[in-house]
């Protein structure tokens, strides 16, 4: 989601200010007052009445803030298919609403809501949740990755995901302890880690993130809605929305 810096807001502001006061000045003004005249007038004006540049910062901010939501309830309709139902991506629950993770395994706040997680799905039968391995941190994270997709091909997904969430020191050595201590086999992991296909998955996540608005971990997906960071009653109260609209009338 693009992001606006607050020097980025104030220069809009003032030109926006800046703008208006021209075309005032234009309207009211017999002579046509020098460049120099000009600046003079809307800088006394703007050091006189400062309020006016937080007034527009606030109204553009808000203004931005609606186009980001509206562009990325678009991308996520139309990308709702590889969100939802990608080939490939480990999954949570069976429930009619799809919740949507994006997370890297050395993000602290995925590693603080993964433990969480498990214990929301199985409450809320609603939700069946997609697991989008996002590694955008580091080379570990990708490292990381990699050996939870190829866990989930040996059918030891959640166990190994939730194994690198919980080792606070993750390492290529401490992937390769917990891939073993999860009983999966570490030299077919290998091999597949290297794999095309596990290659593309990953190009795919991050695609898609890009084009949907998801530019932290962890970020989730519910309906239309982008949600930053493990937020548990805006996810559910989401969740429990959108369970209403999937109900069959006199269901």
């Amino acid at each position: 989601m693009r992001r606006i810096t607050i020097a980025g807001m104030i220069t809009a502001a003032v030109l926006g200010v800046v703008a208006v006061s021209a075309a005032w000045c234009a309207e009211t003004t017999k002579s046509p007052l020098s460049d120099e005249a000009f600046g003079r007038k809307v800088r006394a004006y703007l050091v006189a009445h400062p309020e006016v540049i937080a007034e527009a910062i606030n109204n553009l901010k808000a203004k931005q803030e609606v186009e980001a939501a509206n562009q990325a309830k678009k991308a996520i309709a139309d990308n709702k298919a590889l969100l939802e139902r990608a080939p490939g991506d480990p999954t949570l629950g069976t429930g009619p609403v799809t919740v949507v993770e994006f997370f890297d395994y050395r993000c602290a706040y995925c590693k603080a809501a993964a433990p969480r997680i498990p214990d929301m799905v199985i409450q809320n039968k609603s939700i069946r949740l997609v697991f989008k391995e996002f590694p955008i941190l580091t080379e570990v994270s990708e490292h990381a990755a990699r050996a939870a997709l190829a866990a989930e091909l040996q059918g030891k997904y959640l166990p190994v995901h939730l194994g690198f969430m919980a080792e606070k020191a993750l390492d290529d050595a401490a992937i390769d302890r917990i891939l073993k201590d999860k009983g999966v086999d570490v030299d077919r992991a290998h091999a597949d880690m290297k794999s095309a296909a596990i290659t593309k998955k990953l190009d795919d996540n991050k695609a898609l993130a890009r084009s949907i608005g998801v530019d932290g971990t962890p970020g989730f997906i519910v309906g239309d809605k982008i949600i930053g960071g493990f937020l548990e009653d805006e996810i559910l109260a989401e969740v429990k929305a959108q369970s209403k609209t999937t109900q069959k009338p006199g269901a």
